[in-house]
């Protein structure tokens, strides 16, 4: 019988059992900064996000503080029986297609015909209908993408698998290439429903405009019956020397700045009165760039009654917010391809300087696909 293996040595000052406390700001930087710490048996007891205090919660991402240790070394015990460890999958979804790649792509062979038709991968069980559906793609645009005619190339259900997904990937890009590009105009409007981080756009749009473009901007805050609270966007705007208003029914379209952003209150979207008046007040305004601002981690219905709330609102543009928590993609591009909308800028953070883009399409491809076929 073999002996049990020794327990790996401790980095100089680590002891066993004792807890360690660090913060960072990622799950990266904290895998890294536990191994190069307490060594590759550290294990992981807690992990709280900080959000920061006072203006630094806006002015700055937020960090991870996580709390770890190295256990006591385990009591002899006999050596196990060796077997093949599965790999490991926080996404089951994205590994499946993952493993069907790495599977049909040997490296001795970079041009592999891994499936010689359609019959050969339904008996494996790995039709890419199937496999789309089960990301959460919807069945009508599915079945737009599988029987338009407008595509050129070969039908889809005719392709290996890795080619079939990078087909699906090609079209999709033709549609959201495809989709009608609005200009922006100098009045700019934010609005949503509760929780989906409208004010958190307006500043990450706002500070690009002061930043970048040197533009002068008023913003102005627009209520309703519902009471539109200003705190965090007040300081904002203080730290940016950006006027803000607060509108009583007065205020004039015509500011003499170059930019006026009007943020509108988080309201459900089922409060028909309110919205009506609110949109009275943007056509008095003159506010003709209308943003509706979804959350990404919506579903499908919470994303229907957003996009019927746009379009009463008489909406113009798209902002997706919590991109960087959503683990598929796939529910959000019937809403992006056939909602009418121009896409404005995805946010994938807290932090309102930073943490968006204006390349959506890059965003939903990542969020839905293997880098392979991202790409």
């Amino acid at each position: 019988m073999s002996e049990s293996p020794r327990p790996a040595a401790l980095p100089q000052g680590i002891e066993r059992g004792k807890k360690y406390r660090f913060v960072v700001a990622s799950a990266e930087e904290a895998i890294t900064t536990l191994r190069q710490r307490l060594g590759t048996e550290a294990k992981v007891l807690s992990v709280r996000q900080m959000g920061g205090e006072g203006l630094s919660r806006f002015l700055n991402s937020p960090k991870l503080e996580i709390v770890a240790t190295v256990p006591e070394a385990p009591a002899p015990a006999p050596e196990p029986v060796k077997t093949a460890a599965a790999p490991a999958a926080p996404d089951p979804m994205r590994a499946e297609l993952e493993a069907e790649l790495s599977a049909d792509a040997p490296a001795s062979d970079p041009h592999p015909a891994p499936y010689a038709n359609v019959a050969s991968r339904k008996k494996r069980g790995t039709d890419v209908w199937t496999l789309l559906r089960s990301l959460g793609f919807d069945d009508s645009l599915l079945g737009s993408l599988r029987y338009d005619a407008g595509y050129e190339g070969s039908p889809i259900d005719e392709l290996p698998l890795p080619r079939a997904l990078a087909e699906v990937n090609r079209r999709l890009r033709l549609e959201y290439q495809s989709i009608k590009s609005r200009p922006v105009t100098g009045r700019i409007a934010f609005f949503g429903t509760p929780g989906v981080g409208k004010t958190t756009a307006l500043c990450k749009k706002l500070s690009s405009d002061v930043f970048l473009s040197r533009k002068s901007v008023e913003v102005v805050k627009i209520d309703s019956d519902t009471p539109n609270p200003d705190d965090a966007l007040s300081l904002f705007c203080d730290l940016l020397s950006v006027p803000l208003l607060r509108d009583d029914g007065s205020t004039r379209a015509d500011t003499g700045a170059d930019l006026l952003y009007a943020d509108l209150p988080g309201m459900p979207a089922s409060e028909l009165a309110q919205w009506n008046k609110l949109r009275g007040r943007l056509d008095a305004l003159a506010i003709d760039t209308r943003v509706l601002v979804v959350n990404a981690m919506y579903d499908a219905s919470l994303l229907g009654a957003a996009f019927d709330l746009g379009g009463r609102m008489g909406a113009t543009h798209l902002v997706v917010t919590h991109m960087d928590e959503v683990v598929s993609a796939a529910r959000l591009w019937p809403c992006v391809l056939r909602g009418g909308l121009t896409p404005l800028f995805a946010s994938h953070g807290q932090n309102v300087t930073s943490d968006y883009s204006e390349d959506i399409l890059r965003l939903l491809l990542e969020k839905t696909f293997p880098q392979a076929i991202a790409r």
